[in-house]
């Protein structure tokens, strides 16, 4: 491995989980805690074929990366027609977008106020 391509790697892992509260669907206890690592290329990749070019591709994030705390996948292929079609479109699109931007420079990185 290139030394270039070790520090890409070592970011990436640096990245770390991300730890993301959704109250919505929390019970008694208190919001549902999901955990996702960050997005690859190959990720999202696979993301946008199955999604073809519909907003399925926000489901499919879901799918593929929301996780418990013991890094056990939360939803499966299998439940992509009832996140289509029996969830608050807002709520998947705010924990997708979550899960999309884990790893991208907010605006203090980028020298903004």
């Amino acid at each position: 491995m290139s030394e270039i391509m070790a520090r890409v790697s070592a970011h990436f892992a640096a990245l770390g989980k991300r730890r993301i509260e959704v109250p919505e669907w929390g019970g008694p206890d208190g919001p549902l805690v999901l955990f996702s690592n960050p997005l690859t290329v190959a990720d999202r990749s696979k993301v946008y074929r199955h999604a073809q070019g519909s907003l399925e591709f926000l489901v499919r994030v879901l799918v593929l990366k929301a996780e418990d705390a013991d890094g056990k996948p939360v939803f499966d292929v299998g439940d992509v027609h009832d996140l289509m079609t029996a969830a608050d479109a807002k709520v998947v699109e705010r924990v997708a977008n979550e899960i999309m931007s884990h790893g991208a420079p907010n605006a203090d990185e980028l020298g903004k106020s």
